[in-house]
């Protein structure tokens, strides 16, 4: 039975059980609660270990499509993260390589702060960064870029079914990468297979 059900029901009888003044139609109600009650129990903890599953199979999804996207793109660092609608910011899911100095000055990551995850969110499309040094809008982040040793970026968006976004991928190269000039299969193309199956295993998805 629906949680939803289980509760109107608790609820119900214990609203009954308050005004009853028969013994063996308040043994009842009492017997009809606890078996609801352990109903409920059950299925909420059925729930929560799916909840935990589903989000430990999320993780090494998205370590793995990132471990992937870094060797077939010759990258030495890279991250994927959640977009949050309330917040309208970046939650780190997913990272290799990165120091913990990069970790915290990029822990959340919002539209305006001048980084490529945050271009990529604000324009909803791909974002290139060809030399970190000679980019106007990325002064806030050189110190962090130049502890990591990294020159370039790309970063692209992870969208669900419907298109809407789900989050970024990110990739970060010691070299100068001349993103115009690479051969190679988009990162896009990469980022958009992982999209339905983030989607399928986001812990508040709609079940």
């Amino acid at each position: 039975m629906h949680r939803f059900f289980l509760r109107e029901n608790i609820a119900l009888f214990r609203a009954r059980l308050a005004e009853s003044r028969d013994p063996s139609g308040r043994a009842n109600l009492m017997r009809r609660i606890i078996e609801a009650e352990a109903d409920l129990a059950e299925i909420e903890a059925q729930s929560a270990a799916a909840s935990y599953r589903d989000q430990s199979a999320l993780i090494v999804a998205a370590h793995n499509g990132l471990h992937d996207a870094l060797v077939r793109h010759g990258a030495q660092f890279g991250t994927i993260r959640l977009f949050d609608l309330q917040s309208d910011s970046l939650d780190l899911l997913a990272q290799v390589n990165l120091p913990l100095l990069y970790l915290v000055h990029f822990a959340i990551i919002t539209k305006n702060n001048g980084s490529a995850d945050g271009r990529c969110i604000q324009r909803q499309a791909p974002v290139t960064i060809d030399d970190v040094e000679q980019d106007g809008n990325y002064g806030a982040h050189l110190l962090v870029a130049r502890f990591t040793g990294y020159r370039s970026v790309e970063s692209v968006p992870i969208n669900g079914g419907d298109g809407h976004l789900l989050g970024t991928m990110s990739l970060l190269y010691r070299s100068l990468r001349g993103f115009a000039q690479v051969d190679a299969p988009p990162l896009a193309e990469q980022a958009q297979s992982l999209g339905p199956m983030i989607e399928t295993l986001l812990p508040d998805r709609v079940r």
